[in-house]
């Protein structure tokens, strides 16, 4: 489970294996020319892809899902096997060290200081752990030429531009609020008349500009929905909110807008960062790819085509 959580997260976020799905069929052999390796997904390996992916969004994923969780699969797998063949493991503290921990459970355990490559070898292969620490390694190696340059200012302003909606702020209400009479039974009279005219000016306390939410969270939703509903430049009524009773003047109503880039600068600089890393990536798998063959094991019972 831990080994497919990772793909099914990658999936959610970007989904971009889905371009990659595409293109598996039961076997997809190599370009000639090039050393062919075989990649065989076991049909448990996609089984516990497709039950971490009812774990994290709680349905079952369709045929466009499945085949990408699928591709998924591959690609960690590609990524593992490329980890290995510069040896990534060797110099890794985090992988040594939990080959050196499972090998104190093997019996007659190894001399000290030795790891013998048949144990080790089999761990490498079987733990979930070092294979997700070698598949992250890898998959960080071919983000680094991505992520060696800093985006432009203009740069930025097209990935705002492009990603609008993710940076779009809520309408908001700028306010100003006055005390109002108790809503009890001897003040209704005092209160009603109280809605007829402005409140002392002295009594008036202006509060910065605000999101339905914001004023919900703060004074309760019937008081921010009677504000939202209330037009610019008008006073309400008496209003009952969490913190007492208020008369408040609706000064001006914001339309939802883009935050200003200076606003979110960091964040559109780490989106474009990631989404670059991402393509990088992506790349480099469609190209490693074509030195693998690839094929889907038949699941038990099933006669292979």
């Amino acid at each position: 489970m831990t080994r497919a959580r990772g793909p099914v997260v990658r999936l959610l976020l970007a989904g971009g294996a889905l371009a990659l799905a595409a293109e598996i069929a039961p076997h997809v052999g190599a370009p000639q020319g090039r050393a062919e390796r075989a990649v065989v997904i076991d049909p448990e390996r996609i089984a516990g892809a497709a039950r971490a992916w009812v774990a994290i969004t709680g349905r079952t994923s369709d045929e466009g899902e499945r085949a990408a969780l699928v591709a998924a699969e591959v690609d960690d797998e590609i990524l593992y096997r490329e980890a290995l063949a510069p040896g990534i493991e060797h110099g890794d503290a985090v992988v040594q060290h939990r080959i050196s921990g499972n090998l104190a459970f093997v019996e007659d355990g190894p001399p000290p200081g030795a790891v013998p490559d048949a144990l080790a070898g089999g761990m490498l292969r079987q733990d979930v752990v070092v294979r997700r620490r070698l598949v992250d390694r890898m998959r960080a190696r071919l983000e680094q030429a991505a992520l060696a340059t800093e985006p432009t200012d203009d740069d930025l302003a097209r990935a705002l531009v492009a990603n609008a909606e993710r940076f779009r702020l809520p309408a908001r209400a700028r306010i100003a609020v006055a005390p109002a009479a108790r809503a009890d039974a001897t003040a209704l009279d005092a209160a009603a008349g109280e809605a007829a005219r402005p409140p002392d000016p002295a009594s008036i306390r202006e509060l910065p500009a605000q999101s339905e939410r914001d004023l919900a969270r703060a004074y309760g939703a019937p008081f921010a929905s009677a504000v939202f509903r209330t037009p610019a430049n008008a006073w309400t009524p008496p209003l009952t909110s969490t913190s007492g009773r208020y008369r408040v003047l609706v000064r001006a109503h914001e339309p939802p807008r883009v935050a200003p880039l200076e606003d979110v600068a960091n964040q559109v600089r780490e989106l474009v960062r990631r989404e670059r890393a991402a393509v990088a990536v992506r790349r480099a798998l469609d190209d490693l790819r074509r030195s693998y063959a690839v094929s889907l094991a038949p699941a038990p019972g099933e006669v292979p085509g």
